[in-house]
Protein backbone atom coordinates (compact mmCIF):
# COMPACT_ATOMS: atom_id res chain seq x y z
CA UNK A 1 0.00 0.00 0.00
CA UNK A 2 1.63 3.57 -0.67
CA UNK A 3 1.37 6.29 1.74
CA UNK A 4 -0.47 9.12 0.81
CA UNK A 5 1.47 12.49 0.19
CA UNK A 6 1.45 15.82 1.02
CA UNK A 7 2.28 19.25 -0.35
CA UNK A 8 3.92 21.20 1.17
CA UNK A 9 4.82 25.07 -0.29
CA UNK A 10 8.48 26.51 1.51
CA UNK A 11 10.27 29.42 0.18
CA UNK A 12 8.74 29.03 -2.79
CA UNK A 13 9.77 25.28 -3.95
CA UNK A 14 7.05 23.12 -4.07
CA UNK A 15 8.04 19.73 -2.49
CA UNK A 16 6.39 16.23 -1.93
CA UNK A 17 6.70 14.66 1.52
CA UNK A 18 5.09 11.39 2.90
CA UNK A 19 1.86 12.10 4.85
CA UNK A 20 2.58 11.89 8.60
CA UNK A 21 1.40 7.81 10.40
CA UNK A 22 -1.73 7.80 11.55
CA UNK A 23 -0.59 6.90 14.92
CA UNK A 24 0.84 10.58 15.48
CA UNK A 25 -2.54 12.16 14.95
CA UNK A 26 -4.13 9.42 17.28
CA UNK A 27 -1.30 9.38 19.86
CA UNK A 28 -0.84 13.45 19.86
CA UNK A 29 -4.99 14.14 19.91
CA UNK A 30 -5.56 11.44 22.96
CA UNK A 31 -2.85 13.00 25.22
CA UNK A 32 -4.59 16.76 24.54
CA UNK A 33 -7.96 15.03 25.57
CA UNK A 34 -6.25 13.53 28.72
CA UNK A 35 -4.68 16.60 29.72
CA UNK A 36 -7.87 18.27 28.94
CA UNK A 37 -6.93 20.24 25.81
CA UNK A 38 -10.15 19.70 24.38
CA UNK A 39 -9.65 22.16 21.71
CA UNK A 40 -6.35 21.21 20.61
CA UNK A 41 -7.48 17.31 20.91
CA UNK A 42 -10.37 18.17 18.50
CA UNK A 43 -7.53 20.31 16.01
CA UNK A 44 -5.94 17.38 15.71
CA UNK A 45 -8.32 14.77 14.79
CA UNK A 46 -10.19 17.17 12.20
CA UNK A 47 -6.86 17.15 11.18
CA UNK A 48 -6.68 13.56 10.61
CA UNK A 49 -10.21 13.53 9.59
CA UNK A 50 -9.27 15.33 6.08
CA UNK A 51 -6.10 12.84 5.37
CA UNK A 52 -8.41 9.63 6.32
CA UNK A 53 -12.01 10.67 6.26
CA UNK A 54 -13.45 7.45 6.46
CA UNK A 55 -12.12 6.19 9.81
CA UNK A 56 -14.94 5.95 11.95
CA UNK A 57 -13.29 5.00 15.58
CA UNK A 58 -11.41 8.67 14.59
CA UNK A 59 -14.94 9.93 13.61
CA UNK A 60 -15.89 8.70 17.33
CA UNK A 61 -12.86 10.09 19.21
CA UNK A 62 -13.91 13.44 17.26
CA UNK A 63 -17.28 13.28 18.88
CA UNK A 64 -16.26 12.33 22.65
CA UNK A 65 -13.98 15.46 22.55
CA UNK A 66 -16.96 17.71 20.82
CA UNK A 67 -18.91 16.77 23.26
CA UNK A 68 -16.11 17.25 26.60
CA UNK A 69 -15.41 20.54 25.35
CA UNK A 70 -19.93 21.18 25.02
CA UNK A 71 -19.68 20.04 28.66
CA UNK A 72 -16.92 22.77 29.88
Amino acid sequence: MMMPTTTTVASGRCTSAPAPDDNAFRFLAHAYNKMGYYEDALRVWDAFLKVRPNVGQAKANRAKVAASLAKG
